[in-house]
Protein backbone atom coordinates (compact mmCIF):
# COMPACT_ATOMS: atom_id res chain seq x y z
CA UNK A 1 0.00 0.00 0.00
CA UNK A 2 1.49 3.36 -1.06
CA UNK A 3 1.61 6.42 1.17
CA UNK A 4 -0.94 8.23 -1.02
CA UNK A 5 -3.43 5.38 -0.57
CA UNK A 6 -3.43 5.63 3.23
CA UNK A 7 -6.26 7.44 4.99
CA UNK A 8 -5.53 11.05 5.93
CA UNK A 9 -5.49 10.18 9.65
CA UNK A 10 -2.68 7.64 9.13
CA UNK A 11 -0.72 10.00 6.90
CA UNK A 12 -0.86 12.77 9.50
CA UNK A 13 0.17 10.32 12.21
CA UNK A 14 3.11 9.11 10.10
CA UNK A 15 4.27 12.66 9.36
CA UNK A 16 4.04 13.63 13.04
CA UNK A 17 5.98 10.52 14.09
CA UNK A 18 8.66 11.16 11.46
CA UNK A 19 8.98 14.78 12.58
CA UNK A 20 9.22 13.74 16.24
CA UNK A 21 11.84 11.10 15.46
CA UNK A 22 13.91 13.60 13.48
CA UNK A 23 13.75 16.13 16.34
CA UNK A 24 14.69 13.45 18.85
CA UNK A 25 17.70 12.29 16.82
CA UNK A 26 18.88 15.87 16.27
CA UNK A 27 18.55 16.68 19.98
CA UNK A 28 20.46 13.53 20.91
CA UNK A 29 23.29 14.44 18.52
CA UNK A 30 23.49 17.97 19.93
CA UNK A 31 23.64 16.67 23.51
CA UNK A 32 26.38 14.19 22.59
CA UNK A 33 28.51 16.91 20.98
CA UNK A 34 27.93 19.26 23.91
CA UNK A 35 28.80 16.54 26.41
CA UNK A 36 32.01 15.70 24.58
CA UNK A 37 33.13 19.32 24.46
CA UNK A 38 32.20 20.07 28.07
CA UNK A 39 33.90 16.86 29.27
CA UNK A 40 37.19 17.92 27.68
CA UNK A 41 36.93 21.42 29.14
CA UNK A 42 36.13 20.04 32.59
CA UNK A 43 39.03 17.59 32.36
CA UNK A 44 41.44 20.41 31.49
CA UNK A 45 40.06 22.58 34.30
CA UNK A 46 40.36 19.76 36.85
CA UNK A 47 43.92 18.93 35.80
CA UNK A 48 44.82 22.61 36.00
CA UNK A 49 43.45 22.81 39.53
CA UNK A 50 45.28 19.63 40.52
CA UNK A 51 48.58 20.91 39.17
CA UNK A 52 48.15 24.29 40.87
CA UNK A 53 47.48 22.64 44.23
CA UNK A 54 50.34 20.21 43.68
CA UNK A 55 52.75 23.03 42.76
CA UNK A 56 51.83 25.00 45.87
CA UNK A 57 52.22 22.02 48.17
CA UNK A 58 55.54 20.91 46.66
CA UNK A 59 57.35 24.26 46.87
CA UNK A 60 58.80 23.48 50.31
CA UNK A 61 59.95 20.06 49.14
CA UNK A 62 61.74 21.64 46.17
CA UNK A 63 63.47 24.18 48.42
CA UNK A 64 64.76 21.38 50.67
CA UNK A 65 64.92 18.26 48.44
CA UNK A 66 64.04 14.94 50.01
CA UNK A 67 63.81 11.67 48.11
CA UNK A 68 61.13 10.14 50.29
CA UNK A 69 59.01 13.30 50.34
CA UNK A 70 59.27 13.69 46.55
CA UNK A 71 58.23 10.08 45.92
CA UNK A 72 55.37 10.41 48.42
CA UNK A 73 54.12 13.61 46.76
CA UNK A 74 54.29 12.11 43.27
CA UNK A 75 52.52 8.98 44.51
CA UNK A 76 49.51 11.08 45.51
CA UNK A 77 48.92 11.80 41.81
CA UNK A 78 47.98 8.14 41.23
CA UNK A 79 44.52 8.96 42.56
CA UNK A 80 43.80 10.86 39.33
CA UNK A 81 43.53 8.35 36.49
CA UNK A 82 44.06 11.04 33.86
CA UNK A 83 47.62 11.77 35.02
CA UNK A 84 49.83 9.12 33.44
CA UNK A 85 53.26 10.56 34.31
CA UNK A 86 54.78 13.28 36.45
CA UNK A 87 58.26 14.47 37.38
CA UNK A 88 60.16 17.02 39.42
CA UNK A 89 62.86 18.97 37.58
CA UNK A 90 65.95 20.72 38.92
CA UNK A 91 67.36 24.06 37.72
CA UNK A 92 69.32 22.38 34.91
CA UNK A 93 66.12 20.92 33.42
CA UNK A 94 66.97 17.40 34.56
CA UNK A 95 64.23 15.24 35.98
CA UNK A 96 65.10 14.18 39.48
CA UNK A 97 62.00 12.22 40.50
CA UNK A 98 59.68 10.50 38.05
CA UNK A 99 56.53 8.39 38.29
CA UNK A 100 54.62 6.88 35.40
CA UNK A 101 51.75 4.48 34.91
CA UNK A 102 52.23 1.09 33.34
CA UNK A 103 50.06 2.12 30.37
CA UNK A 104 52.96 4.15 28.93
CA UNK A 105 54.89 2.11 26.39
CA UNK A 106 58.08 4.20 26.47
CA UNK A 107 59.86 5.79 29.44
CA UNK A 108 58.52 9.18 30.40
CA UNK A 109 60.50 12.05 28.91
CA UNK A 110 59.32 15.61 28.87
CA UNK A 111 60.84 19.02 28.42
CA UNK A 112 60.07 21.87 30.76
CA UNK A 113 60.10 24.26 27.81
CA UNK A 114 56.60 23.28 26.79
CA UNK A 115 53.91 24.58 29.10
CA UNK A 116 50.27 23.65 29.13
CA UNK A 117 48.60 20.33 28.49
CA UNK A 118 48.64 17.73 25.79
CA UNK A 119 45.93 15.27 24.98
CA UNK A 120 46.51 11.93 23.37
CA UNK A 121 43.92 9.77 21.71
CA UNK A 122 43.41 6.34 23.22
CA UNK A 123 44.04 3.55 20.76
Amino acid sequence: MAFQDLPIKRRITAVIMLTSLTALLFTTAVFMVYDSISYRQELIRNLGTTTAIFAESSSAMLAFPSDTEAQAMLATLHANKHIVAAAFYDNQNRSSYIIQRSCLRAPFQCSRKKQGHTRRKDT
